[in-house]
């Protein structure tokens, strides 16, 4: 198995039009492990409404007609996976997904019919196995890991 990476060190390895087989592959798995773990401790820092302002920042971006990701994507379900990214329904299936309070992403918060204070915590590495006859599946998975502060 050769690895290649999509994104090392916080940066896009590939262009959108480049074939991600294209780049030399990665020697070494553990710098791979390395790039995911530096990122989970950011996604750990980071304030669950922060990465929900990051997704809505991005919806709003690619539903401009005038964007080159809404072009090449719009007609492969692009449209139906900015529904997801929207801020007022990441914070409605967050918090439904978390007993009424997303805050337990971030810190020990009180959920309604606990008498204690409950945190989520990250599962560590997630690796992602998608359908190939569904193009925006692997946005929405990813889209999940991030939001539940995972290693991707």
């Amino acid at each position: 198995m050769r690895p290649h990476a999509l994104f090392s060190g916080g940066y896009l390895m590939a262009s959108p039009d480049e074939d991600i087989l294209s780049n030399a592959p990665v020697c070494e798995l553990e710098e791979i492990a390395d790039n995911v773990r530096t990122g989970q401790a950011y996604l750990r820092e980071t304030p669950i409404d922060d990465l929900i302002g990051f997704f809505s920042d991005v919806c709003h971006s690619w539903a401009d007609p005038d964007n080159p990701i809404q072009q090449q994507l719009g007609p492969r379900g692009l449209n139906f996976l900015l529904y997801w990214f929207r801020a007022s329904h990441l914070c409605s299936v967050l918090d439904a997904s978390m007993r009424g309070s997303r805050a337990v992403l971030d810190n020990f918060s009180k959920v309604p019919g606990v008498p204690f204070k409950l945190m989520a915590q990250p599962r560590g590495i997630i690796c992602h196995w998608v359908s190939g006859n569904v193009p925006m599946l692997g946005m929405l998975s990813l889209l999940q890991g991030v939001l539940t502060k995972n290693a991707n």
